[in-house]
């Protein structure tokens, strides 16, 4: 989805106060796991629902 949104890390990584790198790591797939409030700032920058996050279109 992220993909789809055409924003780069460094933008969300300002409008979610998340880190870089962790942001990275949940959009590369390179983590076990992220907290639900993780996600729903990511969701919330985006402006779509959690569900949308997991668009398995994007793989």
């Amino acid at each position: 989805m992220i993909l789809k949104k055409s924003i780069r890390i460094s933008e969300l990584s300002e409008k979610t106060s998340l880190d870089y790198k962790s942001l990275h790591n949940i959009i590369s797939n390179k983590t076990k796991g992220a907290k639900f409030s993780t996600l729903d700032k990511i969701a919330k920058a985006l402006d779509i629902s959690i569900d949308e996050l997991f668009d398995r279109e994007d793989y």
